[in-house]
């Protein structure tokens, strides 16, 4: 059997690439729960701005995750496709652990980390997925 080429990776690789992001997400969180104890009060006005601020981008991550999966489908294979959609959505999560550690609430931390792992559980390596894609890349 010839190697897979690097545009129809092995379907076992994305799974460790995605369990891999998925579980720095996790991470995070645990940072944020077992991490610094000596936290500083951030100023709650700034924190309040960065927080609507960073919470739209962090939306906007997500909505690029599945909004823009043709233009992705059409320039990227298959596997740098799945990767950027993935680190979309872990940047949300590394959003909240910055707003985390400039003082906001664990809650904040924790939405979201949950924003960021239902992202990644929707946009995971599957045979639906790579259908989506192989239909994006025919139409270009």
């Amino acid at each position: 059997m010839a190697d897979p080429s690097p545009a129809d990776p092995q379907p076992q690789t994305l799974w460790m690439l995605w369990i891999a992001l998925f579980a720095s997400v996790l991470i995070y969180a645990a940072l944020g729960v077992y991490g610094p104890l000596k936290r500083e009060p951030g100023d709650p006005e700034l924190l309040r701005t960065m927080t609507q601020v960073i919470g739209v981008i962090a939306l906007a991550n997500v909505g690029a995750v599945f909004g823009l999966r043709g233009v992705l489908a059409k320039t990227l294979p298959y596997q740098a496709y799945c990767l950027v959609r993935w680190a979309l959505c872990e940047s949300v999560a590394v959003f909240g652990l910055v707003l985390f550690f400039m003082g906001a609430a664990l809650e904040v931390l924790g939405a979201f980390c949950a924003v960021a792992m239902f992202a990644m559980v929707l946009a995971r390596p599957s045979a639906g997925d790579k259908e989506a894609y192989d239909e994006e890349k025919k139409s270009a």
